[in-house]
């Protein structure tokens, strides 16, 4: 399957800060064709990728023209101007599947310890806390396949019944956030 949403995010005045912001999310599902090895080290010919793209335009006070505020993988600055409940799920979203065929690691490597600025912690744990980077995982290994970290690309299986609940989701979410409609 391949679809694409465009959201578009009401205007949101931030009084801390003088600034109203406006934010578009962009998002792609789309069928690869290609071999590829799982986190799992399975060997698949297909598989379903989704990425993300947002962008942030804000002005100071309540009035002007809006400017370039930010863009690309832009999710926390999102997460931080809105609380609505579907902006923060939007963003759960994005973190964990933005990109889901290039992982640095298999599902093995998730119990492995890494040396981190908050000290020895598994690779879960620093990815979760966004601690984990290359420099700190390079010499982690696969234990079953030998496979060091950040080798090879591996695609992260979006498993069905998550995937049917994204694509609802997302359909909401650009229904609810066309342009104009809110």
């Amino acid at each position: 399957m391949n679809k694409t949403w465009h959201i578009s995010l009401p205007s949101r005045y931030v009084p801390e800060e003088d600034h109203t912001y406006r934010v578009i999310v962009d998002i792609k599902l789309k069928e690869e064709q290609r071999e590829a090895f799982t986190t799992q080290h399975a060997k698949v010919q297909s598989y379903q990728t989704l990425s993300f793209v947002g962008t942030v335009m804000a002005h100071r006070g309540k009035r002007g023209g809006f400017g370039y505020a930010g863009g690309g993988q832009c999710q926390d600055q999102i997460a931080r101007i809105y609380a609505r409940p579907e902006v923060q799920k939007l963003v759960e979203l994005w973190q964990r599947w933005h990109l889901n065929d290039l992982r640095p690691d298999c599902e093995c490597m998730q119990a492995e310890q890494v040396l981190t600025t908050e000290g020895l912690m598994l690779v879960k744990e620093a990815r979760k806390r966004g601690l984990l980077n290359y420099e700190l995982a390079k010499n982690v290994t696969c234990p079953k396949r030998g496979y060091r970290f950040g080798r090879e690309w591996l695609v992260e299986i979006i498993p069905d019944d998550a995937l049917e609940l994204i694509v609802k989701f997302l359909d909401h979410m650009a229904e609810t956030y066309k342009k104009g409609a809110h």
